[in-house]
């Protein structure tokens, strides 16, 4: 009986360093598909402006304006880097190991339109004015 156990123990850490490798020839390095995140960022004003975003036909669609997340991926394979609208779906990309996207989706993306980003100077002496909230434009 000990004899088959201290046999089975032996088989068991055998067995135990065994690592699959990956089709490629080598380990796969930690990664677990051809695209990795590189970010989550609040989309500013200025993505809901980006000239080439299609306007749907159904006002009920979400457009760049109504995204408050872009997702930012790159494509181990190809070295694009791409950055989408979460509820719009609509992207640009770059990869300056490829031909250029269309004119209105390759990095640097044109604008229709900027919102003054500047802060005004809104300090005041009335108590009463400081405790009142702007709300925000859309």
């Amino acid at each position: 009986m000990r004899g088959a156990f201290i046999g089975l123990l032996l088989v068991g850490v055998a067995l135990g360093g065994c690592h699959a490798m990956s089709s490629s020839g080598g380990g796969d390095g930690g990664h677990r598909g051809r695209y990795a995140g590189v970010g989550l960022y609040s989309a500013d004003r200025g993505w809901a402006h980006v000239a080439g975003a299609p306007e749907p036909a159904d006002k009920a669609v979400a457009t760049t304006a109504d995204d408050t997340t872009l997702i930012v991926t790159v494509d181990g394979a190809t070295g694009e880097i791409r950055q989408c609208g979460n509820y719009s779906g609509h992207c640009v990309a770059m990869n300056p190991w490829r031909g250029a996207l269309g004119a209105k989706q390759a990095a640097p993306v044109s604008l229709t339109g900027r919102e003054d980003t500047t802060v005004a100077n809104t300090a005041t002496t009335d108590e009463s004015d400081a405790n009142e909230a702007t709300p925000a434009k859309r």
